[in-house]
């Protein structure tokens, strides 16, 4: 008899809890499992053991009532049971789109395909739906006339038949969370199904994003993960979503599959590209400060042979002995002094001649009009008395004939000389002379002192600029110290 052959069972290799990942990590780094951790949070990454999430959507009622545009009214109210469903008519433009819409609208937050004109017509939609086994209400209300139109409420109840008990109002249901305006009603549904199902934001990497076109993560929510459950129709592009990005399509089919660490694996390719491309700017950087430098350089290395030559400069200048200096500056002013003395008495002199011409020329004009008046006056025969013109009587000119008495004043006429007063003249004119050229020769002596202190000054401010340059050159330390500093910074 044979024997069976033995049957086996391949086993399902088990998935290693988050202290295993750290621990493995930790061991190929050189690291402890905290340090890694730590590592992973700076990045916003958490390291979660895999557990199975529920994440069943199970449709259970809708109900849709509004008002077409001819003012009729219309409604659609369809429970469905377990099991798969389709929506068939033989006649184009029969609803078949609409009845999709009215059920994504409230699943994914906003609908995708509705025609405008009939999303116009909906007044009130209500959606019962299971998530993740718990029962689940959520109520669309538009009102045409109000700011916001829409508004949106998810209620909740304890079981699936209390919920389906509820009326259309919402009564004996529990309000979980209310919000007004489409996009508020779009974030609050969206927010509600990630928390419910256990999902998050999943970030992908977009090689030309970002604002330097470098790249950046595109993150991703509720609207792209409702793509797998809403299928796009056949001949699309994209295979599942309404959203064309690299890599999504694989990333939706991992979360709903619960591929174990998923999640993490994509946080950690993106957290490796943001490196990657920071690494890379910086780099850049780098070069481009190191390109930088390299002209720096150059400019500093210039700066830095200036400095060094005035250094050298004001070194020299300070060793040079001012001795020299000191006794030109001290004999200029000696000078200096000397011309100005002289020019002091040459100046005094010339005032002492002036003032002797002065008095020559003077005596000389007063002998003049002297001997000039005494010619005229010693030949006047006078008739009467010059102040009160009284003539005079006969007798008095008799008397002046006979005794050389003045008519007028009775007194003895004086005895006039023309040869005496010749000499005296002559005597006058040579003094008158012998003054003028007393001043022209102190005048030219006062000239002569005059440019020889001009002279005299230049000399003495030449060297005085001369010796106060050498002594500020030769005691400016601080100048120096400040040069070598300068010089030390720039090497």
């Amino acid at each position: 008899m044979t024997a069976s052959p033995e049957t086996t069972t391949p086993e399902v290799p088990e998935v290693p809890r988050a202290g295993d990942i750290l621990q493995s990590v930790a061991e190929k780094l050189g690291l402890t499992p905290e340090q890694v951790e730590r590592s992973l949070a700076e990045a916003n990454i958490t390291l979660k053991s895999p557990a199975a999430a529920d994440r069943r959507l199970r449709m259970l009622r809708l109900r849709v009532h509004g008002v077409k545009h001819s003012g009729d009214p219309f409604s659609v109210e369809r429970d469905f049971s377990a099991g798969v469903w389709a929506i068939v008519h033989p006649d184009n433009s029969a609803g078949k789109t609409s009845l999709l819409e009215f059920l994504v609208w409230p699943l994914r937050g906003e609908p995708r395909d509705l025609p405008l004109d009939v999303r116009s017509w909906v007044r009130h939609l209500s959606m019962d739906v299971a998530v993740a086994g718990r029962p689940i209400r959520i109520v669309l209300d538009v009102d045409p006339g109000a700011h916001p139109a829409l508004t949106g409420r998810i209620l909740t109840a304890d079981t699936v038949e209390q919920l389906l008990a509820a009326g259309d109002g919402g009564d004996g249901l529990r309000l979980l969370e209310q919000a007004s305006g489409a996009d508020e009603v779009d974030r609050s549904i969206g927010a509600f199904f990630l928390d419910a199902l256990r999902m998050g934001h999943t970030s992908l990497w977009q090689a030309g994003g970002g604002a330097d076109g470098e790249g950046a993560p595109q993150v991703h929510g509720w609207a792209s993960y409702f793509g797998a459950c809403y299928l796009n129709p056949g001949g699309d592009e994209i295979l599942l979503g309404d959203v064309n990005a690299v890599g999504l399509s694989a990333r939706l089919m991992e979360l709903f599959v619960d591929i174990p660490y998923s999640t993490v694996l994509t946080q950690l390719s993106v957290a490796d590209k943001r490196e990657r491309k920071t690494l890379a700017q910086g780099k850049r950087r780098a070069e481009g400060d190191a390109d930088a430098r390299r002209a720096e350089r150059t400019a500093w290395q210039e700066q830095l042979e200036q400095v060094s030559q005035q250094i050298a400069e004001l070194r020299d200048v300070a060793s040079r002995d001012v001795s020299p200096l000191l006794q030109a500056a001290d004999q200029a002013a000696a000078r200096l002094r000397d011309t100005q003395s002289v020019l002091h008495e040459a100046a005094q002199s010339l005032t002492e001649t002036n003032s002797a011409r002065v008095r020559a020329d003077q005596a000389l004009l007063d002998a003049r009009e002297t001997w000039q008046a005494r010619r005229v006056l010693g030949r006047l025969d006078p008739v009467c008395c010059p102040r009160c013109e009284e003539p005079l009587d006969r007798d008095r000119r008799q008397q002046e004939r006979e005794d050389a008495s003045c008519a007028v004043c009775t007194r003895t006429l004086p005895e006039v000389d023309e040869e005496t007063a010749e000499v005296l003249l002559q005597d006058l004119e040579q003094q008158l002379e012998s003054a003028r050229e007393a001043e022209d020769a102190a005048s030219r002596q006062r000239d002569a002192a005059a440019a020889d202190v001009n002279a005299a000054v230049v000399e003495q401010q030449a060297a005085a600029a001369a010796l106060q340059t050498a002594l500020a050159t030769s005691q400016n330390h601080e100048r120096l110290r400040q040069l070598e500093l300068q010089a030390a910074g720039l090497e």
